[in-house]
């Protein structure tokens, strides 16, 4: 409220749509949907909630008041005027300036909060303007009643100067703007503490491998949560490769970390280990462990296989095969035979010789005759892993067949 020149604004043209909920209708107070506003500041629907539910205004009366307010600061209860002598969602004015810090600091409020101001607001009606009060409480829940809240409001307590045109044009921003937007709508949504400005800090709930986290600003004074961020669980962790073949140098695979959404993390939000020395044939380890806004950790396996031999020649013998192989010491124990009747090797029929790497040659008995047989060979290198001897393999060779002799 001031008493010095207060500039007309444009009614708003177009309405912004802001995620809050509210009943499905005015008699309902359980289901939620959501609702249109007129402008995309919060307190738009702070204040209407409060005149309606702490006030008893119907939409129309509820409307004509925000018009009015909203003319007067644009919802902002920080905004200051007149050179400094005007402040909040009405702009009190001098003497009605000092009336509202004097009844917040008699109250314990903090006059520069919007719960403050609204709690003086429904003092200051019921105090001093109770024919006003009345006159709004018995406004016709009608677009012309909502004309008429916001005339007579700003006629009677907002009184700026031209105050007979502003009433019109505050009222006509009411009838065509506010109230196609709140008709009928019944909003119930907590108020902040007026005691204080919130002191926000960042509280961060980490996101785990099971579950998501958060980052929310937080009221340090009063626990009120101004907003929140979800952070999505990681759903994969994943190696590059699962193995290698050896070639004398270190081998190791790269990390690939998603979030639930597919979304890929940067690699500043996690560490990988790997062990000292990845060049010699045999199973690692590697750990990622989460850090960041993420929490938890994975342990993978990768291999470095030996190189793989062929076989030189398969000749058929008495019901025997004639196996030679090309010779492969380096980073290997020996050698794995395999034969079968069938190419694929797939099935039960399929047999396995294991030999030292020394040998280079084998005759493989007791088979079928006239039969042919399918061979191919492999390396492998006995390795430690978890207090336990393993084998590491390399691929399988081509394949060689021959018939066997009667």
């Amino acid at each position: 409220m001031r008493w010095g020149k207060r500039a007309l604004s444009v009614i708003l043209s177009i309405c912004l749509v802001i995620s809050i909920y509210v009943p499905a209708s005015a008699k309902e107070t359980e289901a939620a949907t959501a609702v249109k506003t007129v402008t995309d500041n919060n307190n738009e629907p702070l204040i209407y909630s409060f005149l309606t539910e702490e006030m008893g205004f119907n939409s129309a009366a509820a409307c004509g008041i925000l018009a009015n307010v909203y003319r007067e600061c644009r919802f902002n209860e920080k905004a200051e005027g007149a050179n400094g002598l005007s402040y909040g969602i009405c702009q009190w004015y001098n003497g009605n300036y000092e009336r509202l810090v004097t009844y917040c600091e008699e109250n314990g409020y903090d006059y520069r909060t919007l719960a403050a101001q609204l709690y003086f607001l429904k003092y200051d009606l019921q105090n001093r303007f109770s024919k006003l009060l009345n006159k709004l409480l018995s406004a016709p829940d009608t677009a012309e009643g909502a004309y008429q809240a916001a005339y007579d409001f700003c006629y009677n307590y907002e009184r700026p100067k031209n105050y007979e045109s502003a009433s019109e044009s505050r009222g006509e921003l009411s009838r065509d703007t506010f109230w196609p937007v709140y008709q009928g709508v019944r909003l119930i949504m907590p108020l902040d503490s007026a005691t204080h400005e919130h002191s926000y800090t960042t509280v961060v709930q980490k996101a785990t491998l099971s579950s998501d986290g958060s980052i929310q600003k937080v009221c340090s004074l009063c626990d009120r949560v101004q907003s929140t961020e979800v952070i999505k669980k990681i759903s994969s962790i994943t190696l590059s490769d699962t193995s290698f073949v050896y070639n004398g140098k270190t081998r190791k695979p790269t990390v690939k970390v998603k979030d639930s959404e597919g979304k890929t993390i940067s690699s500043s939000d996690y560490t990988v280990s790997y062990p000292k020395n990845c060049k010699a044939v045999g199973i690692y380890k590697v750990t990622v462990t989460l850090k960041g806004n993420y929490s938890g950790k994975k342990t993978m396996t990768y291999k470095i296989l030996p190189k793989t031999t062929s076989l030189k020649s398969v000749s058929g013998k008495k019901k025997s095969l004639y196996v030679k192989w090309n010779k492969n010491t380096t980073q290997t124990t020996g050698y794995q035979i395999q034969y079968t009747t069938k190419s694929s090797f797939k099935g039960n029929n399929v047999s396995t010789i294991t030999l030292k790497n020394k040998t280079t040659a084998q005759t493989i008995k007791k088979l079928k005759a006239k039969k042919r047989y399918y061979v191919r060979v492999r390396t492998y290198k006995n390795v430690k892993y978890d207090g336990k001897t393993v084998k590491v393999c390399s691929a399988w060779s081509s394949s060689k067949n021959a018939v066997t002799k009667a």
